[in-house]
């Protein structure tokens, strides 16, 4: 997952991949003696017309209850990291599972205690305090096969069992995950997380909320099953959960060459776009 950005929850995800360029990807490339910080654009909440715009400073980023799962690097993965120069603006070629690329960021209360006794012009410190990275919030993570905490971390779950698989398969049925990690899961003591958890994001001062505004609390699964008060970390509240069906296959209709026939696709997307036009130009 490329986190070039902030304002960031990942919440009861089942993680096993990395994250990449973490403090970087965000500099439109200009002459090295000044700086181009790319603005993005922000959107009113649950809109996508947009509010304004701001640079990147990174973190602001929040991470609960999820399962990290380091899997074996690929060859082919390695020579592309390797091959990587150092000091790359767009990529780090990270490979390695968890959360510490955010090592060395502030917890909240570190990042307000650099603001303490600044008054602005003519302040003994630095107005570089404006420019340095946002804090990151930690919690319930759970780490297998080597996966890597933050230390920052202070109650990440580092587990060396047996080797965690995990896999995604399909069957006739769907599609379905293949893993042992729910006979590793410690007793979870992960706590319920919600919007005020979760609180508000950095440059867009709005919560963390459902598409309709109200707040939301993770106290259900990726099924919908009822989590229990000390919900387990990842999408599922239960074994049984994450062994089931998790999508069903929609066969194509296919033509008679044995190709795959979307004409029927094709024809509504043509029609609907159709009423796109007649709608403007009307």
């Amino acid at each position: 997952m490329k986190l070039a950005t902030q304002g960031v929850a990942l919440v009861h995800n089942l993680i096993a991949g990395s994250f990449t360029a973490v403090g970087r990807g965000v500099d439109n490339g200009s002459s090295k003696d000044r700086p181009s910080p790319r603005y993005t654009p922000y959107h009113v909440p649950h809109q996508t017309e947009v509010e304004g715009f701001m640079t990147i400073l990174h973190g602001d980023c929040r991470f609960y209850n999820n399962i990290f799962i380091q899997k074996p690097m690929r060859p082919g993965m390695v020579q592309i990291r390797d091959a990587i120069p150092e000091g790359f603006e767009w990529d780090d070629g990270n490979l390695d599972v968890g959360t510490a690329p955010y090592e060395g960021y502030p917890t909240w209360e570190e990042y307000v205690s650099r603001f303490e006794g600044y008054v602005g012009m003519g302040s003994d410190k630095s107005r570089d305090i404006y420019y340095w990275e946002l804090p990151v919030w930690v919690g319930g993570n759970v780490f297998f096969n080597g996966a890597k905490p933050t230390e920052a971390e202070k109650d990440a779950v580092i587990t060396t069992p047996e080797e965690i698989k995990v896999c995604l398969k399909e069957t006739g049925a769907g599609w379905q995950l293949e893993t042992n990690v729910y006979d590793y899961l410690p007793k979870s003591s992960c706590a319920t997380i919600s919007t005020r958890t979760l609180g508000m994001a950095f440059e867009p001062e709005e919560y963390f909320e459902n598409p309709d505004g109200t707040p939301i609390i993770f106290n259900e699964d990726y099924f919908g099953n009822r989590q229990a008060v000390n919900p387990l970390p990842g999408p599922f509240a239960s074994k049984t959960a994450a062994l089931s069906i998790l999508a069903r296959d929609t066969a194509p209709v296919q033509s008679p060459d044995g190709r795959a026939d979307n004409s029927a696709l094709k024809d509504a997307f043509t029609g609907l776009l159709k009423d796109a036009v007649h709608e403007i130009l009307t």
